[in-house]
């Protein structure tokens, strides 16, 4: 019997390696032209080079907690400096999977003529399963990914949703699954331009939300508010959308600035899903305009509503405006950490149920066709995604 050993070939990276360090305590990073992010512990610093031209050098700066990589800094010769932000969460999918779940989720933002832009975003579903005490996990995996481009006012998106195969043959390449789409976003608005699916999934396009679905982050919730903000006939008072943990209470999601007309939301929502707020925020923005187009505005959003929109004339609109004033005129006083749902003034004011309704319709609304897409990407988690 013959014993036959191939020999692999070693892979040849483009770059060699000219530095490395060991993970460092943070009390030592001493470079000044960048800051590293808060409550990180370590750093490692690599410094490579191209092979075929030694003028060509990058250098990446790691950045860790007590256990993972949160952040890296890559900068070099010829490139724009980047910096990738890394998020770890536990998400359970729709399914049974019995495995270790983790969502990773990675940003990376790159310097272009001294402004920082996302370029792209990934979400990563692993799912790591048992095979034995001496066989490695098998891996089902899934990424949900996100790459900008930008021209003048208009970012330009090409999104997809992937599904992987299970390694060590649980599962063949055919089963792979996979959905694009380019996307066209002016201000907030989104565009689908073309839509492509893998053989192995019938998809029809026919979900008005389609375009939201792809977008994540960030970009998912802001072009939701707009959405509502449309809807409600305001899409021309020049509401803004924004995120600041600042301007909104504790005990609140999000809030509608009816003094200067902006949707704020607290965070990027992962525990649940932003359609609800943004419509919610959307019908406070419609109320306040509707009061300040009664002639009654005492502040600045109100009274560019009746500048722009006009005076109302119809009967019914003017009836419900007067009861979005009394409601208004009787609005609690609230506590910014109180529990909400237990002060009843608030609960029975009619300002909230009018937003609470509006709030659960967009939600039934959205979650036809969100369904529909998880019954084909099942190993997406989260209650915020899609």
């Amino acid at each position: 019997m013959f014993n036959f050993f191939i020999k692999k070939t070693p892979v040849i990276t483009k770059y060699k390696l000219l530095e490395k360090t060991k993970k460092l305590p943070i009390n030592n990073f001493q470079k000044k032209d960048y800051v590293p992010p808060e409550d990180v512990k370590y750093y490692t610093r690599v410094l490579i080079e191209k092979r075929d031209n030694r003028n060509e050098r990058k250098e990446i700066i790691s950045f860790y907690d007590s256990k993972n990589l949160v952040q890296r800094f890559i900068s070099g010769s010829n490139i724009n400096p980047q910096i990738k932000t890394y998020e770890y969460l536990k998400e359970a999918p729709n399914i049974d999977v019995k495995a270790d779940e983790t969502t990773k989720i990675v940003k990376t933002k790159e310097l272009f003529n001294e402004k920082w832009q996302d370029v792209k975003e990934e979400e990563f579903y692993i799912y790591k399963k048992k095979r034995g005490k001496r066989k490695k996990d098998s891996v089902k995996l899934h990424i949900n990914k996100n790459e900008y481009f930008y021209s003048n006012d208009v970012t330009t998106v090409n999104a997809s949703m992937t599904e992987y195969p299970e390694n060590f043959g649980k599962e063949t390449n055919s089963d792979k699954k996979q959905l694009c789409a380019n996307i066209k976003i002016i201000n907030n608005r989104p565009e689908i331009l073309n839509i492509s699916a893998s053989e192995n999934i019938s998809f029809q396009n026919d979900d008005k939300y389609i375009a939201y679905r792809f977008l994540l982050g960030k970009n998912k919730q802001f072009a939701l508010g707009q959405h509502f903000i449309d809807k409600k006939g305001l899409g021309d008072v020049g509401i803004k959308i924004k995120i600041s943990k600042k301007e909104v209470a504790e005990n609140a999601a999000a809030h509608f600035d009816y003094i200067n007309g902006a949707l704020v939301f607290k965070k990027i929502y992962r525990t649940y899903h932003s359609v609800g707020i943004a419509s919610h925020e959307a019908e406070h923005a419609y109320q306040h305009s509707i009061i300040g187009r009664l002639g009654k505005w005492s502040t600045n959003f109100e009274l560019m509503c009746y500048k722009i929109l006009g005076k109302i004339t119809s009967f019914k609109e003017m009836s419900n405006g007067y009861k979005y004033l009394l409601a208004k005129e009787n609005y609690p006083k609230l506590s910014l950490t109180e529990n909400l749902k237990k002060n009843q003034d608030y609960m029975e004011n009619y300002l909230e149920i009018k937003a609470r309704k509006s709030e659960e319709d967009a939600k039934k609304d959205y979650s036809k066709g969100r369904k529909s897409l998880l019954n084909i990407f099942k190993y997406i988690p989260g209650k915020a995604t899609l």
